[in-house]
C-alpha cells in the first residue's frame, strides 16, 4: 500500500501537546450508534470499556470486550470498535488513552529506558493485546486504565505526574507478569493488514458513490470470491455490511442537523434510493431516520 493510501486513514486529530503528549476521552453512546470506524494514529492507545459489550478490531485480530476489560493497540495499528454481535442493541461508555511512548522517556539512557521502554516504542515488543480481570495482574492493570481516565476528568493537583506513574506502574504489573508479546519481523499478517487498509480507505473515500465488487477486489488484486472470504475473516462482515454501515454512521453525523432533508442525506452518503436508505438505517440503528433524529434532539418519539 502506498504512502497516500495509508495516510488517508489517518487519524487527524493532535492527542495532548508536546510537553504532555497524552489525549484521554470518555464518550458514550447510545444503543445503535456507530461506535468507531477503523483508523489509525502513530500514538499507542489503552482503550477501556466502562459499560456495554463491543467488537474490538486490532489489526487481523477481532475479540469481544465486556465491561471493565481494556485493549492496548500498538502505535501505527490500524483499529475500530463495533456493536457486539451477540449483543447489537446494548448501549456502551468507553475510555481512549492515546499517548506517544515518548512520555515515559527522560534525558538520562536509564536501564528503564534501555530494558522497557524503547523496546516498546521502537515496536520490537508490545503490550498484551487484551486484558481482562481473571488474574491478579489483570485486575491491578484495568485499575491503573481506569484511573487514568477518571483522573483526567477530575484534573487533580499533579495530574500529569499521577498519569505517568500509573503508566509506569501498568509497564510494572507486565514485567512482573511476564506478559511482554514480543513481536516479530513484518509476517503475512503484515501484508494482509496493508490490503484491509486499502480496501477501507478506498470505501472511506468513496462511500458517496456506488462500490462495485470488483473495483474492491482489483485493489488488492484478489478475485471478487477471494476478496469477500478475506474481508469476512478480516473484519467479521462482508464488503456490503461494512460499506452500509459506515455510510449509516455518516448520515447519523447529517441527521444531527434538523434542516437537512432525509432524502438529500441519503443520497449524500451513497444510497441510490430513499426506501433503501431507511431499510438499511433501521436495521443497524433499531430506528427510522426520524425517530433517530428525534432521539438525539431531545423531542419525544412518536
Amino acid at each position: 500500500m502506498d504512502a497516500e493510501t495509508r495516510e488517508s486513514l489517518k487519524e487527524n486529530r493532535s492527542h495532548g501537546n508536546a510537553a504532555f503528549p497524552v489525549g484521554v476521552y470518555r464518550i458514550a453512546n447510545a444503543a445503535g450508534d456507530p461506535i468507531v470506524a477503523c483508523h489509525w494514529h502513530d500514538e499507542a492507545e489503552f482503550f477501556y470499556l466502562f459499560r456495554g459489550e463491543v467488537l474490538f478490531q486490532s489489526g487481523t485480530e477481532s475479540f469481544i470486550l465486556r465491561a471493565g476489560e481494556a485493549a492496548f493497540v500498538p502505535g501505527g495499528r490500524i483499529h475500530g470498535v463495533f456493536a457486539s454481535p451477540s449483543a447489537p442493541a446494548t448501549p456502551c461508555e468507553f475510555g481512549a488513552v492515546v499517548f506517544d511512548w515518548t512520555f515515559l522517556e527522560s534525558p538520562a539512557y536509564d536501564t528503564v529506558q534501555v530494558n522497557y521502554v524503547r523496546p516498546l516504542a521502537e515496536q520490537r515488543r508490545s503490550l498484551p493485546p487484551v486484558v481482562r480481570g481473571d488474574s491478579d495482574w489483570g485486575r491491578r492493570t484495568l485499575a491503573c486504565v481506569e484511573e487514568i481516565v477518571r483522573a483526567s476528568e477530575r484534573r487533580p493537583p499533579g495530574m500529569e505526574l499521577l498519569v505517568k506513574s500509573l503508566m509506569f506502574r501498568i509497564l510494572a504489573e507486565i514485567a512482573a507478569s511476564g506478559r511482554w508479546v514480543e513481536l516479530l519481523p513484518p509476517t503475512r499478517n503484515d501484508e494482509r493488514a496493508r490490503r484491509l487498509k486499502a480496501a477501507l480507505d478506498y470505501m472511506h473515500q468513496h462511500y458517496d458513490r456506488r462500490i462495485r465488487l470488483a473495483e474492491l477486489a482489483e485493489i488488492v488484486r484478489m478475485s471478487e470470491g477471494q476478496f469477500c472470504r478475506f474481508f469476512k475473516i478480516m473484519t467479521g462482515k462482508t464488503p456490503i455490511e461494512y460499506l452500509n454501515g459506515y455510510r449509516i454512521g455518516k448520515a447519523a453525523a447529517l441527521l444531527a442537523d434538523p434542516n437537512r432533508k432525509i432524502h438529500d442525506i441519503a443520497l449524500e452518503v451513497g444510497f441510490d434510493s430513499l426506501n433503501h436508505f431507511i431499510r438499511t438505517f433501521r436495521r443497524h440503528m433499531r430506528c427510522t431516520p426520524s425517530q433517530y433524529r428525534r432521539r438525539h434532539d431531545g423531542r419525544p418519539l412518536p
